[in-house]
């Protein structure tokens, strides 16, 4: 019988052998880059050799799936291997079950990550000639990449990101090997290869959205259409039924939108991220089957258990919404995370809160680690790194099969003797994808073939009860060049279907056509599914943004607003922002249904959609003694001032100004204007409206306001600044040559800092905190330049927000060498509205030489005992 081990340990685990504590080859530089993100204490103690460690034998593909344990009541059957596949990142299927399958070969190919820009990565295409459920053939579609990274299956051919580029690849005769490819976009432009943009996931909504990006795109066979959206996540993205969009962090495996963001963003002065980038997945612990100590920082307490199992998740990959037909109703819906660090696979299921939710880990029951995750494999090469739902109803699960997992600018020295050590660092060109099959399944059927399907049978398709068919049948029917009349015609009718996922998807289908009409919006509108009604409003926006909008439909929306369904009347007035009508804008808005106030989501929807129509609100609003009081309302009069402010609509908030002046100031509708307007300009962040010259006009405002405590004139003033005004900004009293020397830190921070700290400097959910407003970065240029140059661990906390993560030190950097290091400073110290002053290279050069034998990154508490210049 197996035992698992205790913790013990043969030699403390807080020591550092000689041997160990310096490497004296060229390589070894790369491990102490990942050393940077140590705490200080942290002493990489070789734990490895206190315990046993199973030994990790390269196993041949049927070995490597026997040592696979999954849940109860499944089995898991191999449905590719070498050497049809090697180095399997990523996956997509086409219409007719044939699995694309993107190879990345020259990821660190030895524990230096040598000649990594070898052109040897491909797009295979896996073939099951036979019919029996494995793959027999394959074919290079696309040879000689350089890392590519993500593929999807797009009209008229395939979209492939290979840094940094996105091609479209066409097979001219049907030979599945691309004959022509051209460059539609720049792609994965900037970053690491950790972190560069991936997943061309496509949505519901016809678009393809990615990781570790801010950018959602659309093809329509000839041009790419690229819209701004929020960043989303790090590896891979997919989405529930209702088009709900799930993605990962490496620590967090399970975020999710709660709406779309798109309505979030529609009002340029009020980009709210409210229930986007939500972190659903609260408990990350993983629970393997065997011993983990091949991490990057297993020597650290908290990476590993006392059994030295992977702790918590700290390589959380692709994910996947199980959408099949195959599984038991209970996991229909359920989140599945890849976590190749801890060789295993997590199962979340996911559970309603009223408008959002909450994703529950599941665990299986073992009879000798007491708990273990949904899949867990002995073989410590076994590395899942994305998951898929087939077109044959089952979850597939694709697995890397390598020792080294973790790229070279973050490997730690602890990691790297490891690999050396026991042999972790070759082969690498191996590869599996398995399909998770229930013990009691029926005999598989063929692989389903819809590209010959008509178009009618791919409207019934839409009502498939797996996931995959309804999502393929709306990429064709949406894509074809034309479609049948008759077609059309049961796309509309299917929108009053009983089975909301055939309604739903008929609707998208329609509108990927752009043949949504009045009738189809009416109809969906009378839906009793709540989400067929919210997808209704969606996809009809087009027709309500006319100018004369048919009486039937100006009807049926209107009832919408006051929809039994919170989520119905959400949707109604997030997309009220596509109405021209502003009379019917204004009015609806003011009308909001009372309970529905104060609700942040409600709030963002109607600042939303009263883009551009504000100061026409405020005049509504200002003018009817009755309109009902409550904090919801205040809340949104002040965001609606504050709009004004962030967008510099410096002839708005005229307007503003003269209506409050014909207003009773003590009046709460004036009131509530005009502390939003001082909350918003008066914050420390904030930077004034530049103008020509004193708007006198509105300084007389703010002297006629009363001189009470609760009207922030302070704040108010603060809204501009002219030629001659005393200002509190650097950046106004800098030379061109100092711009030009913040300007130089800007491109800087493009190139090495945007992919986790964002262009706004507003970081990203669960990866990176702010540097907006972070006093970290406007206070000791000293203490900034230390983190930057060595790297910070935390706990720390920035801007009220604890974070437990671990930045790696940059020093070593090419573009950090010089002036390069106080160029990039002095642009976070005053870009986004932080209003420090720059940084010369004398005022921190003392302060990096001092500790210039440091390897290791710092912590709060040791720069806190640092004597250090504010």
């Amino acid at each position: 019988m197996k035992t698992r081990p205790a913790r013990y340990l043969f030699t403390s685990f807080h020591c550092l052998t000689a041997t160990f504590a310096i490497l004296v080859s060229t390589a070894s530089s790369l491990g102490q880059a990942g050393d940077r993100k140590d705490k200080a204490g942290d002493t990489q103690s070789e734990i490895w050799k206190s315990f046993e460690v199973p030994a990790a034998p390269i196993l041949s593909p049927q070995e490597g799936l026997e040592s696979i344990q999954i849940a109860k009541g499944f089995r898991i059957e191999l449905v590719a291997s070498e050497p049809l596949i090697h180095d399997p990142v990523a996956i997509d299927w086409d219409a007719d079950s044939r699995l694309y399958v993107v190879e990345m070969p020259a990821y660190m190919p030895d524990v230096d990550g040598n000649n990594e820009d070898n052109p040897i990565g491909r797009i295979m295409v896996l073939e099951d000639t036979d019919n029996d459920g494995t793959m027999d053939k394959s074919t290079a579609f696309l040879e000689g990449l350089v890392t590519p990274r993500a593929i999807s299956i797009v009209k008229g051919g395939v979209l492939v990101a290979e840094p940094p580029t996105l091609w479209f690849c066409e097979d001219l005769d049907g030979d599945l090997k691309a004959d022509r490819k051209t460059k539609v976009a720049n792609y994965a432009a900037t970053g690491s290869v950790e972190h560069m943009e991936n997943a061309l996931k496509r949505g519901l909504d016809n678009w393809l959205y990615n990781a570790k990006s801010k950018r959602r795109m659309k093809w329509d066979g000839s041009k790419l259409q690229i819209e701004n959206t929020a960043t989303r996540g790090q590896w891979g993205i997919t989405m529930d039924d209702y088009g709900r969009l799930f993605y990962t962090s490496n620590s967090n495996p399970g975020l999710a939108d709660f709406q779309p963001y798109e309505y979030s963003n529609r009002n340029p002065g009020h980009l709210s991220k409210n229930g986007i980038n939500v972190n659903v997945a609260g408990d990350k612990r993983v629970f393997a089957n065997r011993v983990n100590p091949g991490v990057n920082r297993g020597y650290r307490g908290p990476t590993l258990r006392d059994d030295f199992r992977l702790n918590t998740t700290t390589a959380a990959s692709g994910s996947e919404i199980y959408r099949g037909n195959k599984y038991a109703d209970n996991f229909y819906g359920n989140l599945f995370t890849t976590e190749p660090s801890g060789n295993a696979v997590l199962r979340y299921t996911i559970e309603d809160d009223g408008f959002g939710f909450t994703a529950q880990k599941q665990t299986e029951d073992d009879p000798v680690w007491e708990k273990v995750d949904f899949i867990a494999s002995t073989d410590e090469r076994f590395r899942p790194v994305a998951a898929s739902s087939g077109p044959d109803g089952y979850l597939y699960i694709v697995d890397m099969y390598r020792g080294i997992l973790q790229h070279k600018e973050f490997v730690t020295t602890f990691l790297r003797k490891q690999i050396l050590e026991r042999g972790l660092d070759q082969p690498t060109g191996l590869g599996r994808i398995y399909r998770i099959i229930p013990d009691d399944a029926p005999k598989r059927g063929d692989w389903p073939k819809l590209s010959s399907k008509t178009d009618l049978e791919l409207v019934e398709d839409l009502g498939s009860n797996n996931g995959w068919t309804r999502d393929t049948a709306q990429r064709l029917l949406a894509d074809r060049p034309e479609i049948s009349d008759q077609a059309i015609a049961a796309l509309r009718k299917s929108v009053s279907s009983k089975n909301e996922l055939q309604a739903i998807h008929a609707l998208w289908s329609l509108e990927g056509r752009s043949a949504i009409n009045a009738y189809t919006i009416t109809r969906g509108l009378r839906n009793p599914s709540e989400w067929v009604r919210v997808h209704a409003i969606r996809t009809g926006e087009s027709k309500l943004a006319k100018t004369k909008i048919n009486p039937a439909l100006l009807n049926a929306y209107a009832a919408s607003l006051k929809d039994p369904a919170f989520r119905v009347r959400l949707q109604a007035v997030q997309s009220l922002s596509a109405v021209e009508d502003e009379t019917f804008v204004l009015n609806t808005i003011k009308r909001i249904f009372h309970p529905d106030l104060p609700n942040l989501y409600m709030e963002d929807a109607i600042v939303s959609s009263l883009s551009e129509r504000e100061t026409a609100f405020a005049s509504l609003v200002l003018g009817d003694a009755k309109w009902i009081h409550d904090e919801g309302r205040i809340a949104v009069l002040g965001k609606l001032a504050g709009a004004l402010f962030e967008k510099r609509d410096t002839a708005s908030l005229d307007q503003l100004v003269e209506l409050l002046q014909q207003s009773d100031y003590s009046n709460w509708k004036s009131s509530a204007f005009i502390a939003g307007l001082a909350q918003t300009a008066g914050r420390p962040e904030a930077r004034p409206i530049k103008l020509g010259k004193r708007p006198e006009a509105f300084y007389a405002f703010i002297d006629s306001l009363p001189k009470n405590a609760e009207i922030d004139t302070k704040g108010l003033a603060k809204t501009f600044s002219w030629p001659g005004k005393v200002s509190d900004n650097p950046l106004d009293n800098l030379s061109k040559k100092q711009l030009a020397f913040v300007e130089s830190g800007k491109s800087i921070y493009a190139a090495t800092c945007v992919a986790c700290h964002q262009q706004d400097g507003n970081g990203m959910a669960g990866l990176a905190p702010s540097l907006n407003g972070s006093s970290w970065v406007t206070e000791s240029k000293q203490r900034l330049a230390l983190i930057v140059q060595h790297g910070i661990s935390g706990p720390i906390t920035v801007k009220g927000e604890d974070w437990n993560s671990v930045m790696p030190g940059h020093g070593a950097m090419p573009q950090f060498q010089g002036e390069g290091l106080p160029q990039v400073l002095s642009y976070i110290r005053t870009a986004w509205g932080n209003k420090a002053d720059i940084v010369s290279d004398k005022e921190i050069r003392p302060t990096i030489d001092s500790h210039k034998d440091r390897s290791l990154p710092w912590t709060a508490e040791e720069l806190s005992n640092l004597k250090l210049k504010k």
